[in-house]
């Protein structure tokens, strides 16, 4: 069983590396929304692909953020959780963790 050291270590971990993949990849897709919007011309036409395409990107990028950005969200909850001293035990600490990479809610 880790012990409450092990459990903060980890958690700072698990935060600070997903939410730079959220950043880079908001990057990446703010690169992609603007050269969709560099390479169309002022038609009709044009401007309803550039929209297709930029709901794409927003459906892509929403279903590729939610998890990392669940995930950083509730690792700094229980971190906190653990720093202020409202969480001191190890095996329900581990039984959150659970539920967390299990996809539910945390309590």
């Amino acid at each position: 069983m880790l012990s409450i050291g092990d459990w903060i270590s980890f958690l700072t971990s698990e935060k600070n590396p997903n939410i730079g993949i959220i950043v880079g990849f908001s990057a990446f897709i703010l690169a992609a929304f603007s050269m969709v919007m560099y390479v169309t011309e002022n038609t009709l036409l044009s401007g309803i692909s550039a929209a297709l395409v930029c709901v794409a990107l927003a459906i892509i990028y929403f279903r590729t953020i939610g998890p990392y950005g669940r995930r950083a969200s509730e690792a700094g909850r229980l971190l906190k959780e653990i720093m202020s001293g409202k969480e001191r035990d190890p095996s329900k600490i581990e039984e959150r963790w659970n539920l967390i990479e299990g996809g539910q809610k945390n309590k």
